[in-house]
C-alpha cells in the first residue's frame, strides 16, 4: 500500500471508501491534496472512483503486472482503464449534489451501478 494514501472504509456502505492523498506541488504548501470515493465489486475486479475536484468517473480494472497497459495502482496491485470514464454521467447524476447534501448512499449507488 502506498503510504501517501490514506483508505477509509465508510462502514455503513459495504466496499466503499473515502480515499485522501496529496501531490507535491509548487507554492505556500507544496502539496496538492486530493479526495475521492472509491467503490470496489470485489467478484468482477473492478473499481470506479470519483474524485469532485477533478469531475469524472473512472473505471479501473484488476490485472497483472505484465498485461497490456499495467500500471501500479494503490487498491489493486496493477490495474488497467484509466481511460474510461464520463464527465456526463457525474453531471446527468448529480453526483457535486449528492457530495455536498451527505447523501452518501446514493452517490455510491450511482459508483455501484459502473461496477456491474
Amino acid at each position: 500500500m502506498n503510504k501517501r494514501v490514506k483508505v477509509i472504509p465508510l462502514l455503513e456502505i459495504k466496499n466503499a471508501f473515502v480515499v485522501i492523498s496529496g501531490r507535491e506541488s509548487e507554492g505556500i504548501n507544496l502539496v496538492t491534496p486530493s479526495m475521492s470515493f472509491f467503490y470496489v465489486n470485489e467478484v468482477k475486479d473492478i473499481a470506479v472512483e470519483w474524485e469532485p475536484r477533478y469531475g469524472p468517473i473512472t473505471t479501473i480494472y484488476k490485472c497483472n503486472e505484465k498485461d497490456l497497459d499495467a500500471e501500479p495502482h494503490w487498491y489493486f496491485d496493477y490495474c488497467t482503464g484509466h481511460g474510461n470514464w464520463s464527465q456526463l454521467a457525474v453531471n446527468e447524476n448529480n453526483l457535486g449534489k449528492l457530495f455536498y447534501t451527505g447523501e452518501y448512499e446514493a452517490l455510491f449507488r450511482v459508483l455501484k451501478d459502473w461496477c456491474n
